[in-house]
């Protein structure tokens, strides 16, 4: 039976640098709210969706939520438009053996690659095309779907169907692979195995106390990784 693989993006197949991440964040604030606010109103951005960020700026800044969709909207669109701006093969370093772990997975008929990214499509998508990895990633769930990352699994495996043209795929043969607690939090709330990998903010310890099992410190070791996803998703 096909399986399903889910992959973040940040901080588990790309870096992007810090630099280009805050330019486009103090572009999108700016555009959703009218003036530039300090850096100390943006919250950690690891392991959450934009939509969720936007709320916590707003909380943070105390700005009422009674316009939050229109404030989300205007967010939502100054991302699609500074993200294309800084993702270039400057500011975006795909991480060590990606590529190759990618291409591997892809080749091989029994796997299906989607995204399961906090990012919205649009600048999903603008972060991977530099790198060429876009084109292995028909499809996926984001973070313009739903503000809540627990809720993008089914998301992500009703497409999948949708995609196969069959209903197929469920919790029960879909892996999650992730750099934050955010990732394990969402595969655990849908009762989907994950792969956890400390290539982002977090340790390898950090990621164990959130319940992932097993963790791998990179991708470095390619045989190592392919083994762990093909025992994960083995049934």
């Amino acid at each position: 039976m096909k399986k399903l693989i889910l992959f973040d993006i940040d901080g588990t197949l790309i870096s992007m640098k810090r630099s280009a991440q805050h330019a486009i964040m103090e572009y999108a604030c700016e555009y959703a709210i009218g003036y530039s606010i300090p850096t100390s109103a943006i919250p950690p951005l690891s392991g959450k969706t934009d939509k969720q960020i936007i709320r916590e700026i707003l909380d943070n800044l105390e700005i009422s939520q009674n316009n939050s969709e229109e404030i989300t909207h205007k967010f939502l669109e100054g991302l699609r438009v500074a993200t294309p701006k800084h993702s270039s093969d400057e500011t975006i370093n795909v991480l060590t053996n990606v590529i190759e772990l990618v291409e591997h997975l892809h080749n091989l008929p029994e796997f299906q690659l989607a995204l399961l990214t906090g990012n919205n499509r649009e600048c999903a998508y603008s972060k991977l095309m530099p790198t060429g990895l876009n084109a292995y990633f028909p499809f996926g769930a984001f973070g313009c779907d739903h503000h809540d990352r627990r809720k993008l699994p089914p998301i992500a495996i009703e497409r999948a169907n949708e995609f196969v043209k069959q209903s197929h795929f469920s919790s029960g043969n879909t892996l999650i692979i992730g750099d934050a607690p955010g990732d394990i939090a969402c595969a655990k709330a849908n009762n989907i195995p994950i792969l956890a990998v400390a290539t982002g903010l977090f340790t390898v310890q950090e990621l164990e106390q959130e319940g992932a099992n097993p963790v791998l410190k990179s991708f470095g070791d390619l045989k190592a990784s392919i083994a762990e996803i093909q025992t994960l998703l083995s049934f």
